[in-house]
């Protein structure tokens, strides 16, 4: 259950649970903003890493497609279709317009309502990278993430974002060193925007 707990933060594009009450902590989530400014039919492909030192059989890769679907003032619903050893899914997820405020260096990686770090020790860049033959400027951020709950998480990670790039990720490296270690690497491979 842990394992899936770790692997659900690194994750990208899953839907944050906020209850009424924090309403009014919510700020604009900028995964919706950027999804939300395109056309149904654009997609975003990333590969994840996960290394799991413990598992057997070593890193395990996943191929996901995010195909935006459809766009309404309170959320985007993208269409997900993964590709691993595994086996293949394909799943519709919501994105809010939403995010509890200080998760929005998370939204990416969907925290869920059970699970929402605490970012830390953030550190802002920029960069430029290579995707899909294309020049892409990136902003950085470097942080650190805990959380309180049994047992204890913490981490740090590494992300690469920019407006250009559906979902506005580009590239992400995640390492969770407690409670057990797993490091996760995102690189965006290509991205087709609809006219």
């Amino acid at each position: 259950m842990r394992k899936h707990r770790l692997c659900c933060v690194a994750s990208a594009l899953c839907v944050v649970g906020i209850s009424a009450a924090a309403m009014a902590d919510q700020v604009d989530n900028p995964v919706y903003v950027s999804w939300a400014r395109l056309k149904p039919g654009t997609s975003v492909t990333v590969e994840q890493t996960f290394e799991l030192p413990a598992a057997p059989g070593g890193a395990h890769v996943l191929v996901v497609t995010t195909k935006l679907l459809k766009v309404t003032p309170e959320k985007v619903v993208v269409e997900n279709t993964s590709t691993s050893k595994a086996g293949d899914s394909k799943e519709e997820v919501e994105i809010p317009a939403k995010v509890q405020a200080g998760q929005e260096l998370m939204a990416g990686f969907g925290p869920t309502k059970d699970l929402q770090p605490v970012v830390k020790n953030i550190k802002t860049g920029k960069q430029s990278l290579d995707v899909g033959g294309n020049k892409v400027e990136t902003t950085t951020h470097e942080f650190t993430i805990e959380t309180t709950d049994t047992p204890a998480m913490a981490g740090t990670v590494k992300t690469w974002t920019s407006p250009e790039v559906p979902g506005n990720l580009v590239k992400v490296e995640l390492t969770i060193t407690e409670p057990r270690k797993l490091a996760m690497k995102l690189i965006t491979t290509e991205f087709k925007v609809m006219p």
